[in-house]
């Protein structure tokens, strides 16, 4: 996380403890692990600390493949498992297994225990300080007030948790679906011309999924996870592990895995990249052909490294990471120094507010922040325009597979929305049903001068309206409990303010400069 100056030292004597245990085992392990690196709990939360001066294109970390926990580790892969899933579900076990005292006899043969690295991650009971408080793990009522982009997401993630979920508690595939079907119904099967947007109020029901009647031949899934698995294809290997205990693993790991790309140029890769590391791009693997599931899972494209995922982002951070199969390591370079005494940072990348907080639990303002408006413009209507032709314009805008994603940023209007209210000017002027296809395909350009300042000026009233929902979203926050959670979500909806402002100041003084 990104994290503020680490000039006060909070640690308790329970933390210190458990990072001082986590640290020796990384030492014995990886006796070459820099001594100049130190985990540290800082007023924020924990991060890195370096006790010499960092200079540009050093590399700080080289962890060995053998601490690396990904699909090949023993145990962890799972036909018809996402990569993240199968993390999750070996975190579970791992700790299901230590609580009665066995270890797994990969991890022996191997000479690894991971349990002083399980220790040292977050738990539940950090939520109340911010530690790993996604945004899916929220209530219902608490994600109704977060914006609609950031609904969207939590939906799919839940939904791809749950699959997940079942899936490695080896359901049939009627029982699996049964349980996902559960969650609600995807984005696309809600939006229509007539309800063009987002209505996440009607995705947030049946999360978590609830004791459900399965089949005899599937295992329990009661949120207690205190039941006898019966009799089950993966009974044998699977501790009956709780929904919420599977929760806490996925999403734990969503948060720190890193990417591989072990095919790839040790150069060219970036830590925590966005298309591996995410739950909704992750592919299910293949078939099994072999009895031993550890040499026939696939090739890792994640893992979780231990000691990189206490390094906190910041967006000014130049990083370059990935595994290195000449060393057979994963390595770490940064082309930032840092100053001794101070924390050691890395850049999860270029992401907007809305992805960090879903995917990390935090968010800071960058470049790339935007607010959609696709309700605004649709909600609009203009002058002497009929339900029926607004209708058309809408079709009109799918063909062209522009009826969505309209997005404002400070200082700038995305070209769709300009393309979307175009269209709606285009017909007003036009007799009805008179105008041509290839007049809407030039609509991706600026019409007539004075066609031009009617959609400028509509654009005005999308962004206006806009402004008046952030500032009922703003008051209906303070019916949120004082916290962390309140804090976040007023301070993105200040963010969206800040941004939709931004974006009528440009276009007022677009429209004085064109006077």
């Amino acid at each position: 996380m990104l994290r503020p100056s680490p000039t006060t030292d909070t640690e308790s004597g329970c933390e210190s403890d458990v990072l001082t245990t986590f640290l020796a085992w990384l030492r014995h392990h990886h006796p070459g692990l820099p001594s100049s690196l130190i985990p540290h709990t800082f007023s924020s939360g924990r991060g890195v600390l370096t006790t010499e001066d960092v200079s540009a294109n050093k590399c700080l970390l080289e962890i060995p493949a053998a601490l690396l926990v990904t699909i090949r580790t023993g145990g962890v892969w799972r036909e018809g498992v996402t990569e993240i899933g199968c993390l999750a579900g070996w975190l579970c076990t791992s700790i299901r297994r230590e609580e009665v005292h066995q270890t797994e006899d990969s991890e022996k043969a191997a000479n690894v225990d991971f349990g002083p690295y399980i220790d040292m991650l977050p738990r539940r009971s950090d939520q109340q300080r911010g530690e790993m408080d996604l945004p899916a793990m929220w209530s219902d009522d608490e994600i109704a007030l977060l914006p609609s982009e950031i609904q969207r997401k939590v939906c799919e993630q839940r939904r791809n948790a749950v699959k997940d979920y079942v899936a490695f508690m080896g359901l049939c595939e009627t029982c699996q679906s049964k349980v996902v079907d559960e969650v609600g119904k995807t984005t696309s099967e809600r939006e229509s011309a007539a309800n063009v947007g987002f209505c996440a109020g009607d995705q947030l029901g049946g999360y978590p999924p609830k004791d459900l009647p399965m089949c005899e031949k599937c295992p329990c899934i009661g949120n207690t996870g205190k039941e006898d698995v019966k009799t089950a294809k993966n009974a044998e290997n699977t501790p009956s592990i709780s929904f919420a205990e599977y929760e806490w693993a996925y999403f734990l790991v969503n948060t720190r895995c890193v990417s591989l790309w072990t095919s790839a140029p040790f150069s060219t890769v970036s830590p925590r990249n966005h298309h591996f590391a995410t739950p909704s791009m992750t592919r299910s693997f293949p078939k099994a052909r072999s009895k031993t599931p550890t040499q026939l899972a696939p090739i890792p494209t994640i893992a979780l490294v231990p000691f990189l995922d206490l390094l906190n982002h910041h967006p000014c951070s130049q990083t370059t990471a990935g595994f290195s199969p000449a060393t057979n390591t994963f390595k770490l370079v940064t082309q930032t120094p840092a100053a001794a005494g101070s924390e050691v940072f890395i850049n999860y990348g270029p992401h907007d507010a809305f992805f960090l907080l879903v995917e990390y639990g935090f968010w800071t303002k960058t470049k790339w922040d935007y607010v959609s408006v696709d309700r605004e413009c649709w909600g609009m209507s203009l002058e002497n325009e009929t339900v029926e032709e607004k209708k058309r314009s809408w079709e009109v805008c799918r063909n062209r597979n522009a009826e969505s994603d309209y997005v404002v940023q400070i200082g700038d209007v995305s070209e769709r929305l300009k393309f979307a209210i175009r269209v709606r000017v285009l017909r007003m002027v036009r007799p009805k049903n008179d105008a041509l296809e290839y007049e809407y395909d030039r609509c991706w350009m600026e019409l007539e001068p004075d066609l031009e300042r009617r959609v400028v000026e509509f654009v005005k009233v999308v962004c206006m309206d806009k402004m008046r929902f952030i500032q009922e979203r703003l008051k209906d926050v303070e019916t949120m409990r004082e916290g962390h959670r309140k804090d976040v979500v007023r301070g993105l909806w200040q963010r969206c303010d800040e941004i939709v402002s931004g974006a009528l100041r440009a276009l007022e003084e677009d429209r004085l400069e064109s006077t």
